[in-house]
């Protein structure tokens, strides 16, 4: 991890002087401040901008602040109240020096604003009194890789930051510390606020011509139409800036000249005087170029141009540019929001690191762009099943030239006494700077060249290898060589490459890898890749749909060998039903929705996770929980809701399940022996009436109360139940092949084999049996409609 140190700053926190008294005509404000011009004793209020949201000052047991909505101006520059009203105490905060140029928040003389010790991953914001460890001296930072966004900070230790910004998970605003800046917090733009108690009047200046704050104009069509200030007290002495003079610059009269296109602020600055208050106002102007087409949607940037164009520092932020290249790295994928079942309803936030090329060749920072994260065009999860190598797509949003990483500074200086404040808090980038398309892009356009996708297959299949992908050959860009096929458990599924077959071997799941080389006409080459997810499945489905799963009232009936479904309710005007996925989502398992209807789940599908039970130790009642090839569900946390997977071996005592069912309601409390406290198998949905916004399993701890906030209810047990017959049809030359679910006598007139050998001209031995075992592949010789 990179050392991070501090800049020599000037200290913001002077001690202010004595207020005076307030009178009846005073009136207060919320006035958007420069950390420069801020002291100590100020009142504030500290919002994220971008969701206008601010953090509470409400200590709570061991909870992170709430992120409690405000009413901004359309510029963004005050904090609106009612004309009779007063901003809420809980969001007002007092600054204090802190050591090391830095700045305390505090609430009154024993509650301030501060960050954990070890935190546990990003839950460690906290309002109280500051512990052994915690830290609650803040500082800014800076960052030239998000729009030069202001970051609360925090230095932990030599080796670690904390950085304050806002999280949306689950439809809800949180505040949290990571220790980068990642995706999650990257839209937050802190500010503050500051009280101001003046009894003069406004100036009342505004800008005539803006939308929502914001105004458009174009380079190079005829004489812009800009904004006009509104000053209906005719104030002299007011002043004009510009976010950027590169992009457009404004005189001391307040007209505009354009440069170039690109984003920039304006502002109108009026100074307190002996007649009226001190006023700021603001809009964004966004600068076209009409003539240009240069990394629009039309006529998109190759990799390489956009990352010419951003290192000649013609890039500007808040301007988003197009790109269309071939995927030629994929990176680390992950899920912020994992909603099993409804990937198609927007709901599901995914994040992903991958690269493009001209050519889809890996090359350095001169040929290949980094996009951070996106979303993939219909808004569903973007991961690395989604896209891949070799794969054309456009992708759109700023582009950033910029380092990685960030230092930690003041947030200003005060002189003792005066209230005055003078220099800024700091925290630039460092590093080797790069070229990379900021987290808010998203794939505008994607053409899979290698394309595949997740299959379910029964045991014992065996199946050409041509059947789990395909080539479009009309935008493939060279000579393709020999496929390989890898598999990330070939106990599951292996393949071979002599005859290009992929086997089924046993119950469970395996990542497959395609990998196809291309040739250049320059004589260069890469893999295409893509991979999909395989799954084993033990049951026919021909047999199971003659079966049902059962509620389970008793867990005195249940016993090894038990296929079953762990279920979850959803109340709501109109309920709903969820099994355990077979997906894990994150640390936890994902839920898919089922029908139930008279305590009977009739249909499932090949997402919904069949659990075998296992004896775990004889006679004490204890099973392990059978996923398949993921292993034993199993506890693996004291102090986190997590339900994972493991070997038996790893597991140990925490794969090991009592079980027990409630007489009165049916729940099942499915808890797990060892030593971690969360070990109780739980089903935690949040939903609006019957919108479901997440859902999935996880163990908590074996007190947990459900209130107003905790939504994890007890799950019920599904146990699946064979009809006594069910009808088969052959081929119409009498055959069929068959994995049953269940053991099952030949009835007259059926026979059945095993494969037993193949010999090497490939001939295959047939062995009779005169019954069927669940789970073994067999080939039947019969009449049609023949009942086993």
């Amino acid at each position: 991890m990179k050392n991070f140190s501090l800049k020599p700053m000037l200290l913001l926190c002077a001690l202010m002087a004595g207020a005076g008294s307030v009178g009846a005509a005073d009136k207060t404000k919320w006035i958007k401040t420069a950390p420069a011009d801020l002291a100590a004793g100020n009142v504030v209020v500290i919002v994220d901008v971008t969701k206008s949201v601010a953090i509470a000052n409400d200590p709570k047991s061991d909870k992170t602040p709430s992120a409690t909505s405000v009413t901004l101006s359309e510029a963004k520059d005050q904090i609106s109240v009612g004309e009779n009203e007063e901003l809420a105490a809980n969001l007002q905060w007092t600054l204090e020096a802190a050591e090391g140029n830095k700045c305390y928040f505090k609430k009154d003389d024993s509650n301030y604003l501060f960050v954990k010790a070890s935190p546990k991953s990003d839950d460690g914001l906290r309002v109280g009194t500051p512990g052994t460890g915690d830290v609650k001296a803040f500082g800014l930072s800076i960052d030239d890789a998000h729009d030069n966004a202001e970051f609360l900070a925090v230095v932990m230790s030599e080796t670690e930051n904390r950085f304050v910004g806002v999280k949306n998970k689950y439809g809800r605003n949180s505040w949290t510390t990571p220790t980068s800046i990642s995706d999650d917090i990257k839209d937050t733009r802190i500010a503050f606020f500051k009280k101001v108690v003046s009894s003069k009047p406004d100036a009342n200046i505004s800008w005539n011509g803006t939308h929502e704050g914001n105004a458009n104009v174009d380079l190079k069509t005829g004489t812009p139409a800009f904004p006009t200030l509104n000053n209906p007290n005719n104030l002299t002495g007011i002043k004009y800036s510009t976010s950027n003079e590169w992009v457009a610059s404004i005189d001391a009269n307040g007209t505009i000249t354009l440069k170039k296109r690109g984003t920039v602020t304006i502002t109108a600055t009026y100074d307190e005087t002996e007649n009226y208050d001190a006023a700021s106002v603001s809009y964004t102007l966004r600068i076209d170029d009409s003539s240009s087409n240069e990394g629009t949607s039309t006529h998109p940037f190759t990799p390489s141009e956009a990352i010419r164009y951003a290192k000649g520092g013609n890039a500007t932020d808040g301007w988003t540019y197009f790109v269309t290249g071939r995927v030629s790295k994929i990176g680390a994928s992950s899920s912020s929001s994992y909603v099993p079942g409804v990937s198609t309803n927007g709901s599901t936030d995914g994040t992903l690191t991958y690269y493009i090329s001209d050519n889809g060749r890996t090359g350095d920072e001169d040929t290949e762009l980094q996009i951070s994260s996106g979303r993939y065009k219909e808004l569903g999860e973007l991961t690395d099943r989604i896209i891949s190598v070799g794969d054309i797509v456009t992708v759109a949003g700023p582009l950033v030239y910029a380092s990685a990483s960030t230092s930690v500074g003041g947030i200003g200086t005060g002189t003792s006494g005066s209230g005055s404040g003078t220099g800024s808090g700091s925290g630039t980038g460092t590093g080797t700077k790069t070229v990379k398309m900021d987290a808010t892009n998203y794939i505008h356009a994607h053409t899979p060249v290698l394309s595949t996708e997740d299959k379910t297959i029964n045991n014992g299949v065996v199946k050409a290898a041509t059947g789990f992908y395909t080539v479009d050959d009309t935008n493939k860009n060279g000579t393709l060589g020999t496929v390989t096929i890898e598999s990330s458990a070939t106990d599951v599924a292996s393949y071979n490459s002599e005859n290009m077959n992929i086997t089924a071997n046993k119950v469970g799941e395996a990542v497959i890898t395609v990998k196809i080389p291309v040739t250049l006409s320059d004589g260069t080459s890469y893999n295409m890749e893509s991979k999909f997810t395989l799954t084993v499945q033990s049951r026919d489905v021909e047999a199971e749909s003659a079966g049902t799963y059962q509620l389970v009232t008793d867990a005195s009936t249940l016993k090894a060998d038990d296929k079953i479904l762990i279920v979850g309710p959803i109340s709501g005007d109109t309920p709903k039903w969820y099994a355990m996925s077979t997906k894990q989502a994150d640390s936890n398992r994902g839920a898919v929705e089922v029908t139930v209807s008279e305590n009977t789940i009739s249909e499932i599908s090949s997402d919904v996770q069949v659990i075998t039970l296992e004896d775990a130790d004889a006679g004490e009642g204890k099973f392990y929980l059978n996923v398949g090839s993921a292993g034993y569900l199993c506890a693996s946390s004291s102090d986190k809701d997590e339900l994972k997977s493991d070997t038996q071996a790893n597991a140990g005592e925490n794969a090991k399940a009592t079980i027990s069912i409630s007489s009165e309601n049916n729940d099942a409390t499915i808890a797990f022996a060892g030593e971690k406290n969360h070990n109780t198998i739980r089903f935690d949905c949040l939903a609006f009436s019957s919108y479901v916004l997440s859902s999935d399993f996880a163990c908590f701890v074996s007190n947990y109360t459900v209130d107003d906030e905790n939504t994890a209810v007890l799950p019920k047990i599904y146990r699946f139940e064979a009809n006594s017959e069910y009808k088969i049809t052959t081929s119409a030359n009498g055959y069929k092949t068959l994995v049953s679910s269940i053991d099952a006598t030949l009835p007259e007139g059926l026979k059945a084999y095993v494969v037993s050998t193949i010999d090497n001209k490939e001939t295959a031995k047939l062995t009779e049996v005169v019954s069927v075992k669940a789970g073994v592949p067999y080939i039947l010789k019969g009449e049609v409609n023949t009942p086993i």
